[in-house]
């Protein structure tokens, strides 16, 4: 049997309280607006969706990012401001972006899984990566995007210290997420 499944940082669950409320804030802002809420509980950030994979797919992921998750060590990122995909303009997903407080370590190993992942078959999107926490996705707005931008958000820090295999099932209250397998980064040289 397939699962969908990702490869995630999920957010300490401080965090996930934290924009919890940022949430609720958002949504007091415009009842009217048709906007699909995320649970804050399955806050995380997402490296690779790798869509439908089989049993031994996804055992052949699971060898490549314990391999090259070893490879890094822990960093640390920062929770940053609202925005939008694909822009303010006509938004049709509400974030809040995170930061790595020095380099890019998870940049790095985010490029380095892929190029392993495509070496045994498995897709992996292209575009540029943009490491975000997603809040919100738009179905039609009401007030403008600013509305939202403004919401407050902490700049809090939290430590990258594990890559999640993470499978995703969907369910008409929202996506329910379920780790398969937990990565620790362990490495012992330059995050580069």
């Amino acid at each position: 049997m397939k699962k969908r499944v990702f490869l995630a940082v999920h957010l300490p669950e401080k965090l996930k309280r934290e924009l919890g409320l940022v949430i609720g804030e958002m949504r007091e802002k415009d009842q009217r607006a048709l906007i699909k809420w995320v649970n804050g509980d399955g806050a995380h950030i997402t490296l690779h969706f790798l869509g439908d994979q089989d049993e031994e797919a996804i055992r052949r992921i699971s060898g490549i990012v314990r391999e090259t998750a070893g490879e890094y060590r822990p960093t640390v990122y920062a929770l940053d401001a609202v925005g939008f995909f694909p822009d303010a303009g006509q938004p049709r997903i509400i974030y809040v972006a995170a930061r790595e407080r020095d380099g890019a370590m998870l940049e790095s190993l985010r490029e380095k899984i892929g190029r392993r992942l495509e070496q045994i078959g498995i897709d992996v999107d292209h575009r540029t990566w943009h490491p975000h926490i997603t809040l919100g996705r738009i179905k039609a707005l009401g007030p403008k995007s600013e509305t939202y931008a403004s919401t407050p958000v902490e700049p809090r820090e939290f430590t990258v210290d594990t890559v999640d295999l993470t499978e995703s099932r969907l369910d008409p209250a929202g996506a329910i997420y379920t780790v398969i397998e937990r990565f620790p980064l362990h490495g012992t040289g330059s995050n580069s």
